[in-house]
């Protein structure tokens, strides 16, 4: 009856707290957790199995895509059966919107399977839910422009040129600031990116390959590798002046950290100075695990 209840009510939503008017906040994008008994911590073999698991999207991102996944292993598929090696399709989850910024919305995923007959009298087990999904990162802010910083000049400044704290953006990859160093005639900005979600970050194009049954599984050449889809200063993107890039294209993260460099030409831009939007959109592959231990304990006879 539990698990009807829970089925039958997905999706469902959760508030939760954030600054008024941003909703692109926070260090996350997909959460789960294993139901509370679904599985139970002890089984007895030749019975039905079945794990449920609850997702959350913590982020501003939709979640469900065709390649997004839940896979669960750790395991012998020829004692719990029944659960597929392609795993389960994510299902679709919208993120925060500016409409609902406190708004988390939920939904399930489950698997069923059968246990064996045991030829031992216990099996202990550590289940491992692995998630592979392609999320975005958003930053947008405000730059200060001046096309001629250090001249000497009786027009009073529209702005100080100064570095732009950006935080986290309701993803697992964080664009938190953009460096600022003005010069004559054009501004150059290093963008800094942090992977704070606490997962593994790839290549979108190799999600197929995040599934732990995969036959070639992540390579070096794929993994912390975030894709730079644009830079843009107003409607006017400057991706290609971008220096830094593996590929023209990924900024490679070390220890979960990395940046590379832009430049904007400010030669036509008043005098004075003037403020300017700034975004900067990231995507990327990602994966996360969670691992439950229960013990499978063999029928008396």
């Amino acid at each position: 009856m539990i698990l009807l209840i829970l089925v039958s009510c997905t999706p469902r939503e959760k508030e939760r707290e954030a600054p008024s008017g941003q909703f692109r906040t926070g260090s996350q994008g997909l959460f789960m957790r294993f139901i509370e008994n679904q599985p139970p911590f002890r089984l007895y073999d030749q019975e039905q199995f079945n794990a449920l698991l609850e997702i959350e999207n913590r982020g501003a991102t939709i979640l469900g895509k065709p390649a997004d996944r839940i896979y669960l292993s750790g395991f012998d598929h020829r004692i719990i059966t029944g659960i597929p090696f392609t795993g389960e399709a994510m299902p679709k989850i919208e993120g925060k919107t500016i409409e609902q910024p406190t708004t988390i919305n939920t939904d399930f995923v489950e698997f069923k399977g059968y246990i064996d007959k045991l030829t031992i009298s216990k099996y202990p087990v550590k289940l491992v839910a692995t998630a592979c999904y392609i999320y975005e990162s958003i930053a947008e802010g405000t730059l200060c422009i001046d096309p001629d910083p250090f001249g000497r000049t009786t027009l009073r400044k529209a702005c100080t040129p100064s570095n732009i704290g950006l935080g986290t953006q309701g993803a697992p990859i964080s664009i938190n600031l953009i460096e600022v160093e003005p010069r004559k005639g054009k501004t150059l900005l290093r963008v800094h990116v942090s992977n704070v979600g606490g997962g593994i970050v790839f290549q979108e194009n190799a999600v197929n390959r995040c599934s732990p049954y995969a036959d070639q599984i992540l390579s070096y050449n794929e993994i912390d590798l975030v894709n730079v889809v644009d830079v843009k200063i107003g409607i006017t993107s400057i991706k290609l002046s971008c220096k830094g890039l593996a590929q023209n294209n990924f900024i490679r993260l070390t220890g979960n950290k990395g940046s590379f460099t832009c430049e904007y030409d400010t030669s036509t831009e008043p005098a004075g100075g003037v403020v300017v939007p700034i975004s900067v959109v990231l995507r990327y592959g990602y994966r996360q695990s969670i691992s439950k231990n229960i013990e499978i304990l063999q029928t008396p006879s």
